[in-house]
């Protein structure tokens, strides 16, 4: 067991060897020597002193490194500052009644992931972690057990069930991998545990395990969500599908439904495609009401024909009101067409949205990189912000609902930076998937993104 308990974990995860966690709390990182590096030219890069460096490194000599060397990198005299404070705190906190007892299993050193889907593990740990430290100033106490889930073999996951601490676990968070996940929902059922499963939509474990909750669930099951919200907002709207040679079967599924349901509400829709002229285009939507234009596509490519046809549209039918529809991957193309996005209006779905252009959301990166000397990695979800945002969630609700979490999950209050959370049950003998959603408008009039629930 790779055991971290309770705040002292704040730091992060600091890896020291391909088999274990660094437990001391002073030490941050570990950082491999390349070509040309000095020790000092490390130490300015992580804000430390050589003298901190050959602290926390018995052998080594000033003189006596080489390349691919892994030396030890302490916490800055801030960070440790922070530690020292943390650890303080926890002296007089170790009698709460009520504190939560988190375990979390994740492959943070297995060789058999590639590094950048480990550097994600690392980066939702991270962020889990910030979470911890946020409650801590809420008065909410927490111990974490953390566990390395090696590859995708159960071998780890087996070693990891033997541990009798983890009989006394509130929750398990983890896996990553899906076919890790049957031992571990095993496990969490005979020891009334709740299971939560953060990354995977793939889990049919959820439909005979009342103990086992999916943060991201299938597809499917959101849908109808989304269909609902859709219909509530435009059914008053003429509603145009515009139809490319690139949608993937994802989207193509998503379509097909939204046009059943539309079907099954009587609410009458029409088609475009990447030929159609203004002409066409002008015989599909209607000058007296508003022309909801929803592409089967979410690819950069498509949204940008789509936005250059629809532009010269409205340039020769300017009486015309235009807003887009679309797709979770249109809030990473902000670089190129968040004016397009501005000016036709648009709305946009989501399991997962943060506004970066909130200034707690600033705030919550520039804390990221204060703590750990790294920023976010340029990946949708923000692995940093999905670990807060669970562990806030999931953390807080233990806390204050214990053993009557199920009944009152849906009414914490919680202003998340990333992920919604709305639990159903699958079934009588199953567990529970998440059926938050965002919706995004991108005002036209406002010119910011508007984030609401549903």
């Amino acid at each position: 067991m790779l055991q971290q308990k309770s705040l002292a974990l704040l730091l992060g995860i600091m890896m020291t060897s391909a088999t274990c966690l660094a437990q001391s709390t002073n030490i941050r990182t570990t950082h491999v020597v390349k070509q040309g590096e000095t020790l000092y030219n490390i130490a300015k890069t992580y804000n430390v002193s050589v003298d901190d460096i050959l602290s926390v490194n018995p052998t080594l000599s000033p003189d006596k490194y080489f390349i691919g060397m892994y030396i030890n990198i302490p916490n800055s005299p801030a960070l440790q500052a922070i530690q020292n404070d943390i650890n303080g705190v926890e002296e007089h906190t170790t009698a709460v009644p009520n504190r939560v007892q988190a375990a979390v299993i994740l492959p943070f050193l297995s060789e058999s992931i590639n590094a950048s889907e480990r550097s994600k593990m690392v980066e939702y740990y991270r962020g889990f972690l910030m979470s911890v430290d946020s409650l801590k100033h809420q008065g909410v106490s927490v111990d974490i057990y953390t566990y390395d889930s090696g590859d995708k073999s159960n071998q780890s996951i087996d070693n990891i069930l033997k541990d009798p601490m983890l009989a006394s676990m509130n929750l398990i968070i983890g896996p990553m991998y899906s076919s890790q996940i049957a031992p571990l929902a095993e496990y969490a059922q005979n020891h009334k545990i709740r299971l939560i499963v953060p990354f995977t939509s793939k889990c049919m474990e959820v439909y005979n395990n009342p103990y086992v909750y999916m943060v991201n669930p299938p597809q499917l099951y959101l849908n109808n969500v989304i269909f609902e919200h859709f219909v509530e907002n435009f059914s008053d709207s003429q509603i145009v599908f515009y139809e490319t040679n690139e949608q993937s079967k994802k989207e193509v599924e998503f379509v097909a439904g939204l046009k059943n349901y539309l079907d099954m509400k009587g609410i009458k829709y029409y088609n475009i495609n990447k030929n159609s002229d203004n002409s066409a285009i002008v015989s599909q939507t209607n000058i007296c009401k508003k022309n909801v234009i929803i592409p089967n596509s979410s690819s950069i490519n498509a949204l940008t024909l789509l936005t250059s046809k629809l532009k010269d549209f409205c340039q020769e039918n300017p009486s015309y009101k235009v807003t887009l529809f679309g797709y979770p991957e249109w809030q990473t193309y902000h670089g190129t067409h968040l004016d397009n996005l501005y000016n036709f209006d648009t709305f946009i779905w989501s399991k997962f949205y943060s506004n970066v252009f909130e200034s707690r959301t600033k705030d919550f990166m520039h804390d990221y990189y204060k703590w750990f000397n790294s920023e976010l990695i340029a990946s949708y979800p923000k692995f940093g912000m999905l670990g807060f945002d669970t562990g806030y969630y999931f953390l807080s609700s233990i806390s204050k609902f214990s053993n009557e979490f199920e009944q009152n999950c849906n009414t914490m209050q919680f202003n998340p930076y990333q992920s919604g959370f709305k639990y159903i049950r699958m079934n009588n003998h199953g567990g529970y998937i998440n059926t938050g959603v965002w919706f995004v408008h991108y005002s036209k009039d406002e010119r910011r993104p508007i984030k609401i629930e549903y």
